[in-house]
């Protein structure tokens, strides 16, 4: 986003005649170069999305000896146009070359979070010097106070100001009509901006991020050409009704509720962002314990084409209906929300990748349909890849109905439905979920730990008899951890899983691996490599059939 931001800061994006936004058009240019490897990607792991872009050294290179004497690294002379500073330090030897030099159009420090600080002088004197300035970054230089004279630079249409300890923003910044980008990011003592700086017409990115302190105007919702606004927090006297106008943000939103609003009813009936077509993440979090959560969460409905959506703390009974709606939704995580009992339905939401449930303590069933009313559908989370549930003491069962399949005592009955994507589960303290989806094709990592085995054991059992594939045939690595209540594992697991490399057993005090029929099971793991056992007082040797395992790296703790 820096970089389209600093594009944009310098013209480089000209406007198209078929109604393109800029940001799309710089979107077509980084894609462009990505597929000609001058930049490649770095990515976040838990998601995907893109953090950054890295230059191969050859191109970095490449572009330095192009731009000769206009791009500089902490030297400037008379040529220059585009100068960065690694230091505070490395700017104010500089400075009398910066005075004497009246091109330049850029300047940026590329320090971390802080390197030493700017005097309110020196940062007057460079920015008296340099009229023709476009892009400004003088981010973590500790500035306490911005000069007035800030307003000067009327071609300035980006102002980083990230991670330094203001306090107020002069008014002589509502001046600079040009300016299209403020970065505030970590701000932390930032309480309020300029009232007047709904009236900067260019303006299209606001990146407020950590700024906890600071309150935003009143008439925000006038800012229809807002792009990007990263944060927004509700207090009694700052409405939601202020994003009625914001329908053209992009990029990451979140939402933060730190208190009760007064007038929930009337302040909630908007839909606030569902005309948000553009945006792909959105954070609600909940900072208080709220009596019209409810309402308030059926205001915040995103357009179907959201594809990241976090919860955190929501205090509400019941989920809003429209969390099924959302029909490009990739991933989902719900965290401490602590009254719920179940989740809308979800199972057919098409492209749905990753569900994550963190803490949900009032949690005692995922779906409220009855189990054969979801295996009749057509397809049953058919793009599901990550599956985790942690901290769910209450969760009893996938499905409200008590009444699930016994495949030994009814056989014609139907099957429990199969997850037919899922490469990944991870289920930690849920002590009481005995029934659940099967998920014989998982590829990557599972993960039990202090909950029923017995979702293990329908998965190996019933896999193993409708299919004719071995059930997690293709698992990679396994861990079982505190499942004291574990005498044995399904006759048969080992045998399946001919492709695991690393399996962790630990706290498990009455499994015993020594009651398979058949002792040299254990053979069949030719692929193990890395093996450990821990806090096993009913192991007294390993399993006969690794004992003569020369690829494993073990790590056997026999107690």
């Amino acid at each position: 986003m820096t970089l389209i931001q600093l594009w944009m800061a310098h013209g480089l994006i000209p406007l198209s005649n078929n109604g393109e936004q800029l940001d799309d058009i710089a979107d077509e240019y980084i894609n462009h170069l990505l597929c000609r490897s001058f930049f490649d990607e770095v990515r976040d792991y838990g998601y995907g999305q893109v953090l950054k872009f890295k230059m191969h050294d050859f191109y970095h290179d490449l572009a330095l000896s192009i731009a000769g004497a206009d791009c500089r690294l902490d030297y400037l002379d008379g040529k220059t146009r585009h100068v960065s500073f690694s230091s505070g330090s490395s700017f104010t030897k500089t400075l009398s070359f910066v005075k004497a030099s009246s091109k330049v159009c850029t300047i940026l420090f590329t320090h971390g979070k802080s390197s030493g600080a700017m005097e309110e002088s020196t940062l007057s004197e460079l920015i008296e010097s340099l009229s023709r300035l476009r892009a400004l970054d003088i981010h973590g230089l500790n500035i306490k106070i911005m000069p007035n004279s800030i307003g000067k630079l009327i071609h300035l249409k980006y102002l980083d100001l990230s991670f330094n300890p203001l306090k107020t923003l002069p008014d002589s910044i509502t001046a600079l009509l040009n300016l299209q980008t403020l970065k505030l990011q970590e701000c932390c003592n930032l309480e309020q901006l300029p009232r007047d700086i709904t009236k900067l017409v260019s303006f299209k990115h606001l990146d407020n991020i950590g700024c906890s302190k600071l309150r935003l105007p009143r008439g925000l919702r006038k800012m229809t050409g807002l792009w990007s606004l990263p944060l927004f927090i509700v207090r009694n006297n700052g409405g939601l009704w202020e994003l009625k106008g914001l329908n053209n943000l992009r990029g990451t939103f979140m939402i933060q509720i730190l208190e009760q609003l007064e007038d929930a009813n009337s302040k909630c009936k908007a839909k606030n962002l569902r005309e948000n077509q553009h945006l792909e993440r959105l954070d609600l979090t909940w900072a208080h314990q709220g009596v019209h959560d409810e309402k308030l969460l059926d205001s915040l409905q995103p357009h179907p084409n959201l594809k990241i959506l976090e919860m955190w703390g929501y205090t509400g009974v019941t989920f809003s209906n429209w969390l099924s709606s959302i029909e490009n939704l990739v991933n989902l995580t719900l965290s401490k929300c602590d009254r719920c009992n179940h989740l809308p339905p979800l199972s057919e939401l098409p492209f749905l990748e990753t569900l994550r449930l963190y803490k949900m303590k009032g949690l005692e069933c995922i779906s409220d349909c009855d189990m054969s009313e979801e295996v009749s559908t057509v397809s049953f989370f058919p793009s599901l890849k990550s599956l985790e549930i942690c901290g769910s003491p209450n969760l009893k069962g996938w499905w409200r109905s008590a009444s699930m399949p016994d495949h030994q005592q009814h056989p014609n009955d139907q099957s429990l439905p199969s997850f037919p994507c899922l490469s990944s589960f991870w289920i930690r303290e849920c002590p009481n979920m005995t029934s659940m989806p099967l998920f014989p094709y998982l590829e990557k990592f599972l993960s039990l730990n202090n909950v029923s085995i017995k979702p293990f054991q329908e998965t190996i059992l019933l896999s193993s008899s409708s299919s004719s594939s071995s059930p997690l045939s293709k698992l990679k690595t396994m861990e079982i951890s505190s499942t004291e209540d574990v005498v044995s594992l399904p006759h048969g697991w080992i045998s399946n899983q001919i492709s695991l490399e690393s399996l962790y057993i630990w706290r498990c005090k009455e499994l015993n691996l020594g009651s398979d029929v058949d002792k040299m099971e254990w053979r069949h793991l030719n692929r193990l490599n890395h093996l450990e056992f821990h806090s096993l007082p009913k192991l007294n040797s390993l399993p006969a059939g690794l004992q003569n395992f020369a690829a494993v790296d073990s790590e056997a703790y026999l107690t």
